[in-house]
């Protein structure tokens, strides 16, 4: 079953590559933009033109059937960080149960609400959140859990097959490099927005 699902999925997205390797000259960040339909274009008909509005809409419809369930999460979340459970609210008053109820729901939908109203540019959106969010999940978080982990433990087991990785200086080195990619991500929206 997983050979057939991932081949399934890696077929779809050799499909897209391919097709966009072709298809454009010169591809936007967000791939589904390259479907926006042309005003000054001429006429492709009313279904074609009604796939075209889909396929640039796509990113919308799949955010907003996630976003319930992300800022749900993300509301839970805040709840545990600021130690705040649903099952001692019956015992607080009213006043600190309203402020839980209405404040954590509140402060996971606001910003990206405050986001979404105020940026218009889908691409240095992505590219913002996929630069710096990315390398804040793709390396920070893993280093700063394992390095937890690891001080967790006092006297570690010896594991004759613990990986070559396993030394303290891989994890300063995938901060450093975190650091730079974020640096480079930075240099680069910068330099692109002047030209």
């Amino acid at each position: 079953m997983f050979i057939v699902d991932y081949g399934l999925v890696t077929m779809f997205y050799l499909l897209l590559a391919v097709t966009g390797i072709f298809a454009f000259e010169n591809l936007k960040d967000v791939y589904t933009l390259n479907f926006e339909p042309e005003i000054s274009g001429p006429s492709v008909g009313f279904l074609a033109e009604m796939i075209q509005y889909f396929l640039a809409l796509f990113p919308v419809f799949s955010l907003s059937t996630s976003f319930p369930i992300i800022a749900i999460t993300l509301r839970n979340n805040l709840k545990t960080l600021f130690q705040v459970a649903d099952h001692n609210l019956s015992r607080r008053g009213v006043v600190y149960r309203t402020y839980s109820r209405v404040f954590f729901p509140l402060l996971a939908i606001i910003p990206p609400f405050g986001i979404a109203f105020f940026v218009c540019d889908v691409q240095l959106l992505t590219a913002i959140t996929g630069s710096y969010a990315g390398a804040g999940i793709q390396y920070v978080i893993p280093v700063l859990l394992l390095f937890y982990a690891r001080k967790s433990i006092p006297n570690p087991l010896v594991n004759p097959y613990k990986s070559p990785f396993s030394h303290s200086a891989w994890l300063w080195f995938v901060l450093v490099w975190a650091i730079v990619c974020v640096l480079l991500v930075t240099i680069n929206l910068i330099w692109g927005s002047t030209m």
